[in-house]
């Protein structure tokens, strides 16, 4: 019933009890009022609380959907914990698996033991239950009492333990049990861990690594009773010889071991000969060749040795040499070499045609590669060109061109030289090095002449390709030059439209200190377009525009004077890019900073070269910098840059007062690995 419908059914109830209800008492009247004032006060509560319990039950509904999402994650998340759970356990018996190993834990206390499915299928334990007892466990093992032992005192000393070379009864195979005992404080227990593992294939390689061993010990004494043998630390230090070394050299073991090998040098072998040898085998390879030592009483004595270097953790440790004395084989040979070397020098192992005459240029001596038909070599010996020509009826002309070098060569006791292109039989050009020089007596005076000639052919024409090949590359080097130029000329426009454009003062100042930068390169690729060289710059003509060029721009209002002293080096386009970046910085500096307070500034640019470096100093005029402050460390940008660029140059950066500011910059000469 709504309040308007009970406050009219009351009235009417008062009219037929009461009569005329206008004749009711007025206090009455207002007592209905009042009824009616509380009941729209109640309706308002009723409807704040029906609000109230709307918005409860939207909250509600709310909370019970978060709590039923939380649940299905929660479901979620334990359901892939538990999978992933059973990921790790499956991995684990494998991983026991592939390592041979099985584990178990006894309760000291309660007496139970647990045996892993690895442990039972490892050791074959498939009669062993939740119910068996360790020693039953122990029953197994031939080394029963020794466990036990171990056990007892592992118990006694809180310590781990490790038994070897357990066996299994009707089992071959070897296993290793280790152990160790836990202390359950909650429930007054102690627990024995253990883990055994087949470790018969180990076992196996240790008795083949012994039996190795002592057939390793049958060789070497067989090398010791034949061979010369020594063993050095990876510095050639002597820390082993044996008797057979102490016999042929002299010197007993205690006067080689902590020696060098030099205490055998005979001083016949070269410094490039041992220098040789130890690249090699520091490399890790092995050495072959022959040495002439000196025995401890003087005697010269030859060996055949090999060195071979053996490794630790991927580094040499040690070096063993292996010689043969084969002194007297080396005695037989010297003399045969010494009756052969003569001839060796001049006949057939060298791809070169060789000729000598007489002082009336008759033939003494040709090889094949100067004749090929041996019976014309032999026709020719004690005749001269011109019987050459009769005999074969060939043009005189040859023999007269021979003979004039001869006695050019006669007259003037000097060497001639030249190229000679024929054509062949197939009508290709052939290109000859001939060179033909006197042989003279003890009192300079002429005795025979010797010619020779080496084809020259190939490289010759690898010669032309080349030479074309570079005139090709250097024409586009050239213009990769002009275009990179073209390019950064590019770049340079765009920059300046850009800081045109901006109205922020520290981005026109970035702008500015950019384009100088891109401008300093610009100018590398300027002059090598220019330049015949396209490999390298000259730093004097480049410094002196560079520097110019940046007074240019930055000396306006000011009357700062440059001044130069530059020695002509010339330097990589590598390097010459850092060297021009460094002085962009520097003189950008010297302009921004050095004479804010002087009117009348002063740069000076010096490069000079001194032994084998190359010196840049840029000095000023003006106050320095404060003795405080430590440009190497400055968060600049520009020093930064500047430090950057001096480690690209490998070099060395260093700043003073005296007074103003000078940065001297000094980096290796171009000869001196400058272009590494």
């Amino acid at each position: 019933m709504l309040k308007d419908d009970f406050h009219r059914l009351l009235r009417r109830q008062i009219k037929d009890h009461l009569g005329d209800i206008n004749a009711i008492h007025p206090n009455l009247e207002k007592f209905l009022q009042a009824i009616n004032l509380a009941y729209k006060d109640y309706d308002k509560d009723i409807e704040h609380v029906e609000r109230i319990l709307k918005q409860s039950s939207q909250e509600l509904f709310k909370s019970n959907k978060e709590l039923n999402f939380l649940n299905n994650q929660n479901e979620k998340i334990i359901e892939e914990k538990t999978s992933h759970l059973k990921k790790i356990t499956f991995n684990l018996q494998n991983a026991e698996k592939l390592a041979g190993l099985g584990n178990f834990s006894w309760n000291i206390k309660s007496k139970k033991l647990e045996l892993s499915e690895q442990l039972i299928d490892l050791c074959k334990l498939y009669n062993v239950n939740k119910n068996s007892t360790i020693l039953e466990l122990l029953s197994y093992f031939k080394n029963s009492h020794q466990i036990q032992l171990t056990a007892l005192r592992a118990i006694r000393t809180k310590t781990k333990f490790r038994i070897e070379n357990i066996k299994i009864k009707n089992d071959p195979r070897y296993y290793v049990l280790e152990g160790m005992f836990l202390d359950d404080i909650e429930n007054d227990d102690i627990i024995l861990l253990g883990i055994f593992q087949d470790v018969t294939e180990i076992k196996l390689h240790e008795l083949e690594l012994k039996e190795t061993l002592e057939t390793l010990e049958y060789y070497k004494n067989a090398v010791d009773n034949s061979g010369i043998v020594s063993k050095t630390d990876e510095h050639g230090i002597i820390n082993y010889v044996n008797d057979k070394f102490c016999e042929v050299s002299g010197f007993s073991a205690e006067e080689l071991i902590g020696k060098q090998h030099n205490i055998v040098n005979s001083g016949y072998h070269s410094k490039e000969f041992f220098n040789e040898m130890w690249q090699t085998i520091s490399n890790g390879k092995i050495w072959k060749g022959v040495f002439r030592n000196k025995s401890k009483n003087g005697n010269i004595y030859w060996v055949d040795s090999t060195i071979v270097p053996f490794f630790k953790n991927g580094k040499i440790f040690s070096y063993i040499s292996i010689r043969f004395d084969i002194t007297e084989k080396m005695v037989i040979h010297q003399k045969v070499e010494e009756q052969k070397k003569f001839y060796e020098t001049i006949l057939n192992s060298i791809p070169v045609d060789i000729a000598v005459f007489n002082e009336k240029h008759q033939y003494l001596f040709l090889n094949p590669m100067a004749v090929k038909n041996s019976s014309t070599r032999e026709f020719l010996i004690g005749k001269d060109d011109f019987d050459y020509c009769e005999h074969y009826n060939k043009d005189i002309s040859i023999a007269q061109t021979r003979r004039e070098i001869f006695t050019e060569v006669k007259s003037h006791c000097k060497t001639i030289e030249f190229t000679d292109k024929s054509l062949n039989a197939s009508g290709n050009y052939v290109y000859n090095l001939r060179r033909f020089f006197p042989i003279l007596n003890e009192h300079d005076e002429f005795v025979y002449m010797i010619g020779f000639g080496i084809d020259i052919t190939e490289k010759t024409e690898q010669a032309i390709q080349l030479e074309n090949s570079l005139e090709e590359k250097e024409a586009l080097l050239g213009e990769i030059h002009h275009r990179v130029k073209n390019n950064l000329a590019l770049v340079l426009g765009l920059i300046e439209m850009q800081s045109i454009r901006t109205e922020n003062d520290y981005l026109k100042h970035q702008f500015s200190e950019i384009h100088n930068r891109i401008s300093a390169m610009s100018l590398i690729h300027e002059k090598l377009y220019k330049s015949a060289n396209f490999a390298k710059i000259d730093l004097k003509d480049y410094l002196q525009d560079l520097v110019k060029y940046l007074s240019g721009f930055f000396n306006k209002g000011k009357n700062v004077k440059l001044h130069f002293e530059l020695e002509q080096i010339f330097a990589s386009t590598k390097k010459a890019i850092p060297i021009a970046l460094i002085v962009n910085e520097l003189i950008t500096n010297c302009f921004k900073y050095a004479f804010k307070e002087i009117d009348n500034g002063e740069i000076f640019v010096k490069l000079t070269k001194f032994g084998g470096e190359n010196i840049l100093t840029i000095s000023d005029n003006g106050p320095g910098i404060p003795d405080d402050l430590n440009l190497l460390k400055s968060n600049s940008l520009g020093f930064k840059l500047l430090n950057i660029f001096t480690k690209q140059l490998k070099g060395s950066c260093d700043f003073k007062n005296s007074p103003g500011l000078t940065v001297t910059i000094k980096f290796k000469d171009e000869q001196e690995g400058f272009n590494s």
